[in-house]
């Protein structure tokens, strides 16, 4: 049996729909459609049931998934150990990093890393959801909290604070807040979709009535820009402050902060390539905390 024919009945069956699998593996509906004609082919049975709201898993399909996932499992970790055995420096490798970090702090700082190992091939996948490194998703992850996975190694490598920053155009003609409570007579700016959830910590210790938001989004990058060009306060991490000297600390020591773990699967901690990068970006962000440190008091984290 085709292994392709498995791995996109795998995706299918977890997305429910021929059109978001095909999206998700990167191929057409009808080559996607074609795999799945051959497997029912083979197997002499269907596995979907088609609806008009996508498709659903027949009786033989849901005992069909059960041994294709342990195949799949089996089949990720010959590729890890295939992967830890090598010793060559070159080959692909895919980190994995929230946008505040990523964008443009982490793609900047790794181009020093490339011209010194121009044949590995690095790939950002800029996300703020956890990819599964079970799965291959990601080589490295790049993540704010500790690994719980037993199979998986993590290095804890500084914390990401964040805090209220402003701009000194905005301040000066608003007025800065003395207190916590005059932020709600302020114009805010204001995080929305997967990244409000590392304001959301700070947002419930200020407890207080927020001002009238006058920009959001869901990118950390236009979210400074957005507060540097005076459009009111806003939510920022220690990575965009300190790349912005603009943006101006506003009741300075209400902040939060999230550790930064470094984490990759153990199988494939032995590859050169993977190494190579892993402690590179390990000295990367002991640099950021000599930064941090120098600008910020840490004391009591």
């Amino acid at each position: 049996m085709e292994w392709n024919h498995i791995k996109y009945f795998l995706k299918m069956a977890e997305t429910g729909s021929l059109l978001s699998a095909a999206k998700e593996l990167q191929v057409s509906q009808p080559t996607l459609s074609r795999h799945l004609t051959a497997l029912e082919d083979d197997l002499g049975t269907a596995v979907f049931t088609r609806k008009t709201k996508g498709l659903e898993l027949t009786a033989a399909g849901e005992q069909l998934r059960e041994y294709a996932e342990q195949m799949s499992e089996s089949a990720m970790a010959i590729e890890r150990i295939a992967m830890g055995a090598d010793l060559t420096l070159a080959g692909p490798v895919t980190i994995t990093v929230v946008d505040s970090i990523g964008t443009e702090w982490l793609t900047e700082n790794l181009f020093a890393f490339h011209e010194k190992f121009p044949d590995i091939e690095l790939t950002l996948r800029i996300e703020d959801s956890s990819a599964d490194l079970m799965r291959k998703e990601a080589d490295i992850a790049i993540r704010m909290y500790r690994p719980e996975q037993p199979d998986l190694i993590g290095k804890k490598v500084g914390v990401m604070t964040y805090g209220l920053y402003s701009s000194e155009k905005y301040l000066s003609t608003a007025g800065e807040p003395k207190k916590l409570r005059d932020i709600q007579d302020h114009r805010m700016v204001l995080a929305t979709g997967t990244i409000l959830k590392f304001v959301k910590p700070l947002l419930k210790e200020m407890n207080i009535k927020l001002g009238k938001v006058a920009f959001s989004a869901n990118s950390a990058i236009a979210l400074a820009k957005a507060t540097r060009m005076g459009y009111g306060i806003g939510i920022h991490s220690s990575f965009s402050a300190l790349r912005y000297p603009e943006l101006k600390p506003v009741l300075n020591g209400h902040q939060k902060y999230s550790e930064i773990w470094l984490v990759t699967h153990e199988d494939i901690h032995r590859s050169a390539r993977i190494r190579a990068v892993f402690d590179y970006l390990s000295e990367l962000f002991a640099g950021y905390m000599k930064q941090l440190r120098a600008k910020e008091d840490l004391s009591a984290l």
